[in-house]
């Protein structure tokens, strides 16, 4: 059994940090340019973000999946 990448295991120490949450509603044709400008101001590297289409504007839109 090679166990030369146990070494390098660390439990590092639990760390707090202060989080925003921005959510943001916008028409079917926008996400694009709400994730373009979104990235631009981010103080990360990388947000986490979630697009989560919404049914009723699927529906006013006549847009079905």
């Amino acid at each position: 059994m090679n166990n030369k990448r146990a070494k390098y295991w660390r439990l590092s120490p639990l760390e707090y940090v202060e989080e925003e949450k921005l959510e943001v509603v916008c028409d079917v044709d926008k996400p694009k340019n709400v994730l373009v400008q979104l990235r631009k101001v981010h103080p990360y590297e990388e947000p986490a973000i979630d697009i989560v289409p919404l049914l009723v504007i699927l529906l006013e839109k006549r847009i079905f999946l």
